[in-house]
């Protein structure tokens, strides 16, 4: 569909040096797959953290969607994602929650 994609794992936006390389490249959007655990830190983490991680995505790039693992056990993620367009949360399906999250690029 004439679309570039990038891809950071988990913590690597985390650190400036990855920041800095993922905007020298000229892609659509940014692929952030992450563990954000709510059964060890709780219901409210992804909650709160989303704002974390939404702050985070705007200095890596314009379109960044974050998804977190779906695994159960042994560390239960239990899935979720957000959408970011320019920093904000454009959509999301929470952690926990069966659904499709539909974007537009």
């Amino acid at each position: 569909m004439g679309k570039t994609i990038s891809v950071g794992l988990c913590g690597d936006f985390w650190h400036n040096e990855n920041v800095e390389k993922m905007r020298r490249v000229d892609c659509d959007f940014v692929l952030w797959p992450v563990f954000v655990d709510d059964e060890i830190f709780g219901a409210d983490n992804w909650a709160e953290s989303k704002f974390d991680y939404a702050s985070q995505a705007k200095q890596v790039h314009s379109n960044v969607l974050m998804i977190n693992s779906i695994t159960e056990t042994p560390s239960h993620a239990l899935g979720g994602c957000a959408y970011f367009k320019d920093g904000y949360i454009d959509c999301e399906l929470s952690p926990n929650t069966n659904g499709l999250l539909l974007i537009h690029l």
